[in-house]
């Protein structure tokens, strides 16, 4: 179901929004879904971003206190956990 939004464009954007909707060539309900999206996505990069991060950090603490060897025995042991989530949710990989 569509849930409909109703905003104001603050007098000082009104320049730039127009010229906005004038370069990209859609309409202002087209632009603003765009520009909606865009934003849904950057969340889900940043999310994801962030656990690239904690992984990378989780690694190099390991590295740190275990060394090379501590790290490649992380590495595998990260690897069959990966593999069970994903066998698990049924996904064939």
């Amino acid at each position: 179901m569509a849930h409909e939004v109703k905003f104001r464009i603050p007098d000082e954007w009104e320049k730039n929004w127009r010229r906005l909707v004038e370069i990209s060539g859609k309409s202002e309900q087209e632009l603003v879904l765009d520009l909606i999206e865009d934003e849904v996505t950057l969340m889900a990069t940043k999310e994801e971003k962030d656990s690239y991060d904690r992984m990378e950090s989780a690694a190099r603490e390991v590295h740190k206190h275990l060394g090379r060897e501590g790290l490649e025995q992380f590495s595998k042991e990260v690897r069959l956990l990966a593999k069970k989530l994903v066998e698990e949710a049924g996904v064939i990989e």
